[in-house]
């Protein structure tokens, strides 16, 4: 079972949370920083918050309950949180 690998995500994603809320999210807007270049840094970090967390959560879920095989809980974790990910990234981004 791979129930130590979503809880890992799951504790990893937590101290993202944290530390970000902690240490300050706020961004520093350089001069040469427009309303429409991309931040790549903070979507990045925003979608591998996200991906980890819902790997997490949806694969412990899954393969915690019983409800499909582990190889099929790693799949349907890795392309639902893939999909969080995204969404959750570009939602931040605006």
């Amino acid at each position: 079972m791979l129930i130590q690998l979503y809880i890992l995500a799951l504790v990893l994603s937590a101290i993202t949370l944290v530390a970000s809320l902690l240490l300050g999210g706020a961004r520093a807007e350089g001069p040469y920083d427009s309303p429409d270049s991309p931040r790549t840094g903070s979507r990045s970090k925003g979608f591998w918050t996200f991906f980890v967390a819902s790997f997490g959560i949806i694969g412990l879920l899954l393969d915690g309950l019983d409800l499909v095989s582990a190889g099929q809980a790693v799949a349907i974790a890795l392309a639902t949180a893939a999909v969080i990910a995204v969404i959750a990234s570009r939602a931040l981004a605006r």
